[in-house]
């Protein structure tokens, strides 16, 4: 998903009339909503009477956007992402300094990090230095809550196939019906896997605010998401994930620009399915969740269906394991977990990206990598961002982000129910000359 989907005024206004109804109609109330104290039996009546598949994804009703994204098992069949053996230690060395650094947004102003996050809409923030918290707020969620991650969910993906790739399962340089069979003889047929992997696949199913993505039914994205649950359903959704995904055309020729497109994700996750024979979900759980040392089990969505698991945007976690998730590309991950990152992986993303598909990238692509002043070098392995310093960055819809700096061993991770201005914020703590 893309972090600057648009959210047309008439769903604002039709929340806000609902709204209404619903507390004329139940009397149900969300009164003054404080989500660190959790939420009333009444708040939670109000906000599942509240909830439409039409209108969750785009609301600019912050409290509601809120509560779908820290409660998505209530609205989604989710798979459970098993934890296992012993939690990674994140020692508590808290550095007051850290939240007096200062940024610019256009629209706050200057403000330092402990001001913007009193006056946004983020959940949670946490900075994790040579493996050590030194930075953790929690301004509208609790510490132990999952939070949906969005398309941080996608370097998930990324690494598993990085994984089978230097197992010698998977060439990236061969087409994807080589592991894929379905895909031939369709206009997948010829798309490299580092395509795809680099989100270059060439195919028709761009999400951008330029086209409306979210507002037609008709375009392969809406009917993508349509078929796991996540979107209104549409005629075109009673087939399968996978084959509404095998019937996408060809807008230009793989392996030439960056265009931000979920369904490449779910490509990946069907690669994965295929060369494991194994559901995604345990493939992840085994491979990942369960050697990163994290502290709960993680969620993703799947579909009641037909099965298809939302790979592209449908993890939850607690913010703590995903800058555990973080760590495991630098030098203070766990030494159990040593092998989970691929010798050489770390390198690739560094090194190994096409600078030239960012250059030719449309408006919507080309914004998603860059920190609002300063554009990557490149993107990679479904990474958004890779600067020239060497450090990576992943957005999510709504204001998700993970930062990741191996060369100061620094991991920056939040969630958030609204906003972009957090990446910035990031980015300057990096270069703050604190780390």
């Amino acid at each position: 998903m893309i972090l600057t989907r648009a959210r047309p005024m008439a769903l604002a206004v039709l929340s806000l009339i609902l709204a209404g109804n619903l507390e004329a109609q139940t009397g149900a109330s969300r009164g003054t909503v404080d989500p660190t104290a959790g939420y009333t039996a009444e708040q939670t009546r109000f906000f599942h009477q509240l909830f439409d598949l039409g209108n969750w994804q785009v609301t600019t009703d912050e409290d509601y956007a809120r509560y779908t994204l820290l409660r998505t098992a209530e609205f989604f069949p989710e798979a459970l992402l098993r934890r296992s053996g012993p939690i990674t230690r994140l020692p508590e060395a808290p550095r007051s300094e850290v939240g007096g650094v200062v940024a610019e947004t256009p629209a706050l102003g200057k403000l330092t990090l402990d001001s913007f996050l009193a006056r946004s809409e983020t959940d949670g923030f946490i900075v994790v230095h040579h493996g050590r918290i030194v930075y953790e707020r929690y301004p509208r969620m609790r510490r132990s809550d999952t939070h949906l991650l969005w398309s941080i969910s996608k370097t998930f993906a990324g690494l598993l196939v990085a994984q089978l790739a230097a197992e010698r399962r998977v060439a990236v340089q061969s087409p994807i019906e080589q592991y894929v069979p379905e895909l031939a003889s369709t206009a997948w047929q010829g798309t490299r896997v580092i395509d795809i992997l680099d989100m270059a696949s060439g195919m028709d199913a761009l999400e951008n605010d330029e086209a409306n993505t979210w507002e037609r039914p008709e375009l392969a994205v809406f009917q993508y998401e349509s078929s796991l649950g996540l979107l209104k359903w549409t005629p075109a959704a009673a087939r399968s994930t996978r084959e509404i995904v095998a019937s996408i055309k060809r807008r230009r020729p793989s392996g030439e620009a960056f265009e931000y497109m979920s369904v490449d994700t779910f490509v990946l996750a069907w690669l994965v399915e295929s060369v494991t024979r194994k559901p995604y979900a345990a493939v992840l759980s085994e491979r990942i969740w369960s050697r990163m040392g994290a502290e709960a089990d993680g969620l993703i969505v799947t579909s009641p269906r037909t099965g298809a698991t939302a790979a592209h945007g449908g993890i939850s976690a607690t913010l703590r394991d995903i800058a555990r998730y973080g760590l495991l590309f630098t030098r203070s991950r766990p030494l159990g977990a040593a092998d989970v990152v691929p010798a050489g992986y770390l390198d690739t993303i560094l090194r190994g990206g096409r600078p030239q598909l960012v250059e030719r990238a449309g408006p919507g692509s080309k914004a998603i990598a860059t920190d609002g002043v300063e554009a990557a070098h490149h993107n990679i392995y479904q990474w958004d961002a890779v600067w020239p310093d060497g450090d990576f960055f992943k957005a999510g819809f709504r204001g998700q982000g993970l930062y990741v700096s191996p060369s100061r061993d620094l991991v920056i991770a939040y969630v958030s129910s609204d906003g972009e201005f957090q990446k910035r914020y990031a980015r300057v703590l990096a270069h703050s000359g604190l780390f």
